[in-house]
């Protein structure tokens, strides 16, 4: 085992050897993950069930006009950083709320909101297809 000063101490040996033209030391990477699973909310409009038929590698976001729709976007255990594009239809702005899909994986008194997020979008005739980072 090894104390708080120690650790920091091998970390920059480490680093110091790495940026070094001196000395060959292996490829060292830390990959970050979120143990909560993370989910996303939206209301659903008449264009996203009749526009949702097609089909191209994206996740779709579909759902009824005026029903409330979730889905997992980041199970336990991804890697923090990944991006997923999501495809909404509108014809108009819209929210996406993100939430911690479990509350019972959560700490007591830890709030399952993420947060919520409003695309704007110009009011238009005919649905757009509106695709989303999260």
């Amino acid at each position: 085992t090894m104390n708080q000063e120690e650790s920091v101490a091998r970390g920059c040996a480490l680093q110091a050897a790495i940026l070094s033209p001196l000395y060959k030391v292996r490829d060292f990477k830390v990959e970050d993950s979120s143990p909560f699973p993370v989910s996303i909310g939206w209301v659903g409009s008449s264009a996203d069930s009749a526009a949702a038929k097609e089909d191209d590698g994206d996740a779709q976001m579909g759902g009824g006009e005026g029903e409330s729709k979730t889905a997992m976007v980041f199970p336990a255990g991804s890697l923090m950083g990944t991006l997923k594009l999501l495809t909404f239809y509108r014809t108009g702005p819209f929210d996406v709320k993100a939430e911690h899909a479990e509350e019972k994986t959560l700490l007591p008194c830890t709030p399952k909101d993420l947060g919520t997020f409003k695309v704007e979008l110009p009011t238009q005739p005919d649905p757009k297809k509106v695709k989303v980072k999260a």
